[in-house]
């Protein structure tokens, strides 16, 4: 009993502890390419109008470009009095930030359903698997930012609070252009919750407003849809390859690193996998729109972040141009199912392991003069791992069949 009272004490020493552990190391794996490009942006845009920032090359969004302004005022006014903190730490802190408070979601969420030793077995899960703070503490990169606000959004919108849909949902798709593929699933809902046309005015009505917003100020004046248009663009086409490092369907045989312009049967590479994607995609909605209810709150809950897992899965395994970091959103989805079904633990175990092996060859790679730690078998070997567990977890998909004589799924 004595520890049940003290539960908020444990949750908050396991996230200090869970901070302090990647504080220590921010200085370690950090990938300087990318890092470098924080930096420099940050540089920009505290010397430069936002105007003027897209004059030199960028191929982010508006969205955490907002945030590298800020660091960059804060740096500035760490530096002038004296404070060295190490950049690492400042420029990394953001999706630092974002992996705990994902972690203190995720605790939220099983506290609700399940015991209190699991929900303090899911905490320490969140916050010390190492495919997550890999991403953000070593790496130094922020794909658990824009995943962080796509699971906002879908909280918000479950709870019916119009003003912070609008807001969470506009924020994920500033950040990276990806979450295009969450937008279907946000009409679904939308209908099966039953929202009345006046709050989906609204908050139709504040995403534009933030979103359209957010980009004006980059613009020098140029017509806004064009400039978003041609922002998008800059984003999905900078690396025009089958795979861009990531250990994937394009990797097998070691066809990445290959133009998708290629031709196939007279089609082109990139248009062969939107086509295979494009029909696990509607598979996947489909499913989803058959099996959502909304008289189990566990039920939904999990066919959402599982459909959501495999989506994003379905799209690092097939589609072209695709990083290797790209795998963290489906892993993280995936992690939330498994807390109603713990079944799928073992698959996030798996996953997790080829998301490191991955960051670790690209890393290498990409630092030590393009030198291969993995044989092209082992490369095989994991891309067709990657593969294999898609493929069971879709199955698993399509053969659930929610029970609505229960209460919970666990």
């Amino acid at each position: 009993m004595k520890f049940i009272g003290h539960k908020n004490i444990v949750m908050f020493l396991l996230l200090g502890i869970g901070l302090l552990f990647r504080l220590l190391l921010t200085s370690f794996g950090t990938f300087h390419i990318d890092f470098g490009d924080w930096v420099g942006w940050s540089d920009r845009l505290v010397r430069y109008p936002f105007s003027q920032f897209y004059d030199a090359w960028s191929d982010y969004l508006p969205g955490y470009l907002y945030v590298l302004w800020a660091l960059g005022h804060f740096k500035l006014l760490l530096y002038s009095s004296g404070l060295m903190i190490p950049l690492e730490i400042i420029y990394k802190f953001p999706a630092i930030a974002a992996d705990l408070l994902l972690a203190f979601i995720a605790f939220k969420i099983s506290r609700r359903f399940l015991s209190q030793k699991r929900s303090f077995l899911i905490l320490f899960i969140f916050a010390f698997n190492p495919a997550i703070f890999a991403n953000s503490t070593l790496w130094g990169q922020i794909d658990v930012l824009n995943t962080l606000f796509y699971i906002l959004t879908f909280i918000v919108l479950l709870r019916k609070r119009v003003l912070l849909t609008g807001i969470f949902l506009a924020i994920s798709l500033l950040i990276k252009p990806q979450g295009v593929i969450i937008l279907p699933f946000i009409f679904i809902l939308v209908f099966k919750e039953k929202w009345q046309i006046t709050k989906i005015l609204k908050s139709i009505a504040v995403f534009l407003l933030v979103y359209v917003g957010e980009f004006v100020p980059f613009s020098n004046k140029l017509n806004i849809l064009n400039f978003i248009f041609e922002r998008y663009f800059v984003g999905l086409n900078q690396y025009q390859y089958t795979s861009v490092n990531a250990f994937n369907y394009w990797a097998i045989g070691q066809r990445w690193w290959i133009s998708d312009s290629q031709l196939w049967f007279g089609i082109p590479l990139h248009y062969w996998g939107m086509a295979v994607f494009a029909v696990i995609f509607i598979l996947i909605l489909c499913n989803f729109l058959i099996k959502f209810r909304t008289d189990v709150i566990t039920k939904k809950l999990f066919i959402l972040n599982f459909s959501l897992a495999l989506v994003f899965l379905g799209s690092f395994i097939f589609l072209t141009r695709v990083h290797e970091r790209l795998l963290l959103t489906p892993l993280i989805f995936l992690m939330l199912a498994a807390i109603f079904k713990k079944e799928l633990w073992i698959f996030v175990g798996v996953l997790s392991i080829t998301y490191i092996a991955n960051l670790y060859f690209s890393f290498v790679w990409l630092t030590q003069n393009f030198h291969n730690i993995f044989s092209s078998s082992m490369i095989n070997i994991i891309s067709f791992l990657n593969l294999f567990v898609f493929v069971v977890l879709l199955v698993i998909l399509l053969k659930w069949r929610p029970n609505f004589d229960e209460e919970k799924t666990i």
